[in-house]
């Protein structure tokens, strides 16, 4: 959506540069649209659009979220990016 056209290329590091500035725009782009009273935004990539979105970010990941990193249950898929649970994501009121 917000793509920059340029290559991914992890070998170098471009690749979490370049999404961390296309989070950037994304967040920004969204903390104009709704308002001086944005929602909390529940992402996979909390990085840049944590750091540009106007409002609370949930990282449903839990990376950047203790609860939901430290939330129970059997872990499947990417190693230290599979922490999503679903009761820990209803338990925080603002969500």
């Amino acid at each position: 959506m917000f793509g920059s056209g340029a290559p991914y290329r992890s070998d170098i590091g471009i690749s979490g540069y370049v999404m961390a500035l296309e989070g950037r725009v994304i967040g920004d782009a969204l903390g104009t649209v709704l308002g001086d009273d944005p929602p909390v935004l529940g992402v996979w990539q909390a990085g840049g659009v944590g750091y540009a979105y106007r409002g609370p970010v949930r990282d449903l990941l839990g990376l950047n979220w203790v609860a939901m990193g430290h939330s129970p249950g059997d872990r499947k898929g990417v190693r230290d990016h599979a922490a999503f649970h679903e009761d820990t994501f209803w338990s925080d009121r603002r969500t």
